[in-house]
């Protein structure tokens, strides 16, 4: 990537393409995080009202769900748009935290 001078960027190696879905970039704090091949899930804290985002590699598989709610177990508003071989998700945070859970199903075919 070229970066123009006098501007910044946060550049990061999301790790390989195939293998374990996982989770390279969340806007605020992530205080736990289970990846897993059919479930991926993190805990991320961050000031209440401000926008969450969080970044999350797909591993070559489906994006089946997502589900995100406040550590009290109160439903959060999530919303998911698979992009390449990511998956971006757009959340309210919680200063206490917001669970994301992330259900994928078998891997991609088409490649």
């Amino acid at each position: 990537p070229v970066i123009p001078p006098q501007d910044c960027a946060f550049l990061a190696d999301a790790g390989r393409v195939q293998g374990t879905p996982h989770v390279p970039a969340v806007s605020g704090r992530l205080r736990a995080y289970y990846e897993g091949l059919d479930i991926t899930s993190f805990l991320a804290q961050a000031p209440s009202q401000t926008g969450g985002v969080a970044r999350v590699r797909n591993g070559q598989r489906r994006l089946k769900d997502v589900k995100a709610f406040t550590v009290g177990g109160a439903s959060v508003p999530v919303t998911s748009r698979v992009e390449g071989d990511t998956v971006l998700l757009r959340y309210p945070n919680d200063a206490d935290g917001v669970v994301v859970r992330v259900e994928w199903e078998g891997e991609k075919t088409g490649r």
